[in-house]
C-alpha cells in the first residue's frame, strides 16, 4: 500500500505549473508544518487516472510554500466533481522521500479529507464538488512523521 502512494505521490513533482486564470475556486491548505519546498497539487474531474495518473489530472500546479496555511486559486472550474492530491516536497528533490518501508516522509493529502486508512482514496471518497459560485476546499496535510 505505502509503496503504491510513495508512487503515486512521487509523480506530482514530476508536473510543471499549468496556466489557469484566476478564478473563484480557491484550494486552502492547512498543516504545513515547516515553510519550505514547494506544494504539488493536482485536480482531476473523474475517476479516470485517480490518483496515479497525472496525464488525466485537468489542473497541475506547483508552488513554493510561502506560510503554514496557503490558500491558491484554482481558477474558474466549471461545475461539477472533483478530486484533488496534494503533496508537500519539503527538500525540493522532486520526489516523495520514503522510509525503508515505502512510507512517505513528507507530508500529502487529498479533497474530502480522504484517509489513506485503507489505501490510496478512490474519487468518489475523495469528490467534492464545485458550483458556479465561490468555493473554498480545504485539505489538512498528512504528516507520517
Amino acid at each position: 500500500m505505502y509503496t503504491t502512494l510513495a508512487i503515486y505521490l512521487t509523480l506530482l513533482f514530476k508536473l510543471g505549473g499549468v496556466n489557469n486564470p484566476e478564478g473563484n475556486h480557491l484550494l486552502k491548505i492547512e498543516g504545513i508544518k515547516d515553510i519550505q519546498g514547494n506544494i504539488a497539487i493536482m485536480v482531476f474531474n473523474s475517476e479516470v487516472g485517480f490518483p496515479k495518473d497525472e496525464s488525466k489530472a485537468i489542473l497541475k500546479k506547483v508552488l513554493p510554500v510561502n506560510k503554514k496555511q496557503m490558500t491558491i486559486p484554482l481558477g474558474n472550474l466549471p461545475s461539477g466533481d472533483y478530486a484533488i492530491s496534494v503533496i508537500q516536497d519539503v527538500n525540493i528533490n522532486e520526489k516523495l522521500d520514503v522510509n525503508v518501508l515505502g512510507m512517505p516522509k513528507e507530508p500529502f493529502g487529498f479533497s474530502n479529507n480522504a484517509s489513506i486508512l485503507f489505501g490510496l482514496p478512490g474519487f468518489n471518497r475523495a469528490k467534492i464538488t464545485f458550483n458556479e459560485i465561490e468555493k473554498i476546499t480545504t485539505i489538512k496535510l498528512i504528516d507520517l512523521y
